[in-house]
């Protein structure tokens, strides 16, 4: 397959699900563009903080910067002028800084005591930043010299302490600074005179976006959850001018955090952009002219970011960059791909077609022939609840609200969905023939059956564990065994619902377990639980069970905690902790490990039940296809 510009796969890959376009990574500030427009700063918030410059119209990353400081706690604010790029952060300790990536130089600020903050504003040419401070307080400093020239403490309204949402924006000019924290009022600042005047009130929920207008005499805000709605103000008056409807990106609280409306005035007049449900908005303030382009879902929680003329929009979703062109109505470059990290990956037996969900529970189904997207299910799936059923007609999904949805492949779209348990779904699994689905729940130890594709329920099978976390049937379909976190091991009779009996893993836990091709051996998969430091708590143990008996017959300490089975039985495949590679062993006494080929860092893999195909899954957001016949694994007949 051809792959688009800056997508191809790394070496040994035959195929990236995906694009790593527009993917710079988690962060929390709006990306800001180049004075050209040619090119976004956007931070990466994993530790260390990071900044990445992409191509504004592709997407592709172009440079990483270094962070010229080795104190480097958090960024705060990004800044492009034509002087070159500045940077507020906060260093270890606490100590407010800028990055001057002209001049390559750390610039303390001036504070007479630690100004520990979450958030920070430049003015339109960087000559100035404010922090607002954890008192709630407001600190403007000079960044050519470091001095701060300007600090005023509300007496009310502010609050502080972990969990207080802060925000702040400071007008073009640097005359205005607006901020809030914690609280329903906005508190503005008068830089040019030294005075703070009157808060501004009337949301009803704290504030938690802020915008001037490009000549600083509008102000934009809104607030958090269950206000739909952005309000303009006239600054100079101090008086709300209009209020525009926004009912925001929808995402549930915690998710991405706080639910509210994204916005951000775009060009140099005073027209504001705002994401409104699937549609994104603009409206000239001015003239009242307005326009509305569908976007679709857009789970955003930070301002959106304009190009200097206004043409081009961007705004931060999970991991990745929406971007839009109003001018044209160019659709979003890179909406077909995940915006979070690949967590559960599953492949249909016939290795044609994957299925991935990332942290949101979002489900995109691929073809492998051509790495093209072919769907996409909106369900918050629970982790590792993704699986094909063995024909390949079914994509069954299992979702944090309890409920089982099943894909067709014929129709390409869910045909039907019912209610499976009252919490979320801890795994799912089909019987060899495909006509019968278990599942089981976070809470508790039941089993529930269902047939498939009606959903009805044909039994419950009852454990005495308290959670449940894995099942597989035996490849014959006589057997369904269950793994429990108290490391109980269930098997279950599948014809007639019978427990045979149930053993307890050595002191670990169970976290996987699957059947050996001869469906007499069971592996189970789980951490070692152990009150002595010595002993390695948290390391991966695998146990091989008789299934007839329940007998143990071997155990030892896992390489990784994610084990699969070879088709013959023989090996075990696995990446290790931390280890970027596809490594085997033999099953039985992990003797004879060697690497099969080096791969990037996975979050989570899937193979064909045939073991010809594996599909890994990434935190850059996509998922490389590999064929494991060219390491000298042999697929298993079909």
């Amino acid at each position: 397959m051809r792959q688009v510009d800056g997508d191809e796969p790394p070496e040994g890959a035959r195929l990236r699900l995906g694009t790593i376009r527009f993917r710079p990574g988690q962060g929390s500030l709006p990306p800001v563009f180049s004075p050209d427009g040619a090119r976004l700063l956007v931070e990466d918030s994993e530790s260390p903080p990071r900044l990445h410059i992409l191509e504004a119209r592709t997407g592709r990353h172009l440079e990483t910067l270094r962070p010229l400081s080795n104190e480097l706690g958090r960024v705060l604010a990004l800044c492009w002028t034509a002087e070159g790029i500045r940077v507020a952060c906060q260093l270890y300790g606490g100590r407010p800084a800028i990055l001057e990536y002209a001049h390559a130089r750390v610039l303390q600020l001036e504070a007479t005591d630690q100004a520990w903050t979450d958030c920070a504003a430049f003015s339109a040419d960087g000559a100035r930043v404010a922090m607002v401070d954890g008192q709630g307080a407001i600190r403007v400093w000079n960044t050519g010299s470091g001095r701060m020239f300007a600090r005023a403490r509300p007496l009310s309204g502010t609050a502080s302490g972990a969990g207080v949402r802060t925000v702040v924006a400071m007008s073009a000019d640097g005359r205005w600074v607006a901020w809030s924290a914690g609280d329903t009022r906005i508190h503005l600042y008068d830089v040019a005179s030294r005075q703070l005047r009157p808060p501004l009130t009337g949301h009803a929920e704290p504030v938690a976006e802020l915008a001037f207008s490009p000549d600083g005499t509008r102000l934009a805000s809104g607030a958090v959850m269950d206000e739909p709605l952005i309000r303009i103000w006239n600054v100079e008056q101090g008086v709300a001018a209009e209020e525009l409807p926004a009912l925001g990106a929808s995402s549930p609280p915690g998710s991405f955090g706080a639910p509210c409306p994204s916005f951000g005035f775009i060009g140099p007049g005073a027209r504001l952009a705002w994401l409104d449900g699937g549609a994104l908005r603009t409206r000239d303030l001015a003239t009242g002219a307005a326009t509305s382009m569908p976007v679709g879902p857009v789970h955003s929680y930070v301002s959106l970011s304009a190009s200097r003329d206004g043409s081009y929009v961007v705004a931060r979703e999970g991991y990745a960059l929406r971007a839009w062109s109003l001018d044209t109505g160019e659709p979003d470059p890179a909406r077909d791909s995940h915006f979070l990290p690949v967590r559960t990956v599953a492949v249909s037996a016939d290795g044609a077609l994957a299925a991935t969900s990332d942290d949101s529970g979002c489900v995109r189904i691929w073809d492998l022939a051509w790495g093209q997207g072919i769907g996409e299910l909106g369900l918050n799936s629970a982790h590792g609840c993704v699986r094909f059923s063995p024909d390949g007609r079914w994509l069954a999904v299992g979702t944090a609200e309890g409920q089982v949805h099943l894909w067709s492949r014929g129709e390409g779209r869910v045909l039907h969905a019912f209610p499976a348990h009252a919490s979320r779904l801890e795994a799912l699994v089909f019987s060899p023939d495909g006509g019968e689905l278990a599942t089981c729940s976070d809470e508790g130890g039941d089993i529930a059956v269902w047939a498939v594709p009606g959903g009805k329920r044909r039994r419950v099978l009852t454990s005495r564990a308290d959670r449940l976390t894995a099942l597989d049937y035996s490849p014959d379909g006589r057997w369904l065994a269950a793994g429990a976190m108290d490391g109980t091991l269930s098997f279950w009779s599948a014809q007639d619902g019978r427990l045979v009996h149930e053993v307890q893993a050595p002191d670990s836990s169970v976290h996987r377990v699957r059947f050996f091709p001869d469906g007499q051996r069971l592996l189970s998969v789980g951490l070692l639980d152990s009150d002595f430091p010595d002993d390695g708590p948290g390391q991966p143990m695998l146990h091989i069970w008789h299934v007839e008996t329940g007998r143990l017959l071997t155990s030892r300490r896992a390489r990784s905690h994610q084990l699969e089975l070879s088709s013959d039985g023989r090996q075990l495949l696995y990446v290790p902790w931390r280890n970027p590679a596809l490594c085997v062993e033999d099953a039985m006494t992990g003797e004879e490990p060697r690497t099969l080929v080096l791969v990037p860092e996975a979050e989570s893999n899937g193979f064909s039940p045939d073991g010809g195909v594996w599909v890994t899954g990434h935190r850059d957001c996509t998922a490389l296809v590999w064929e494991l016949a060219r390491w000298g694994v042999a697929p298993r007949p079909r």
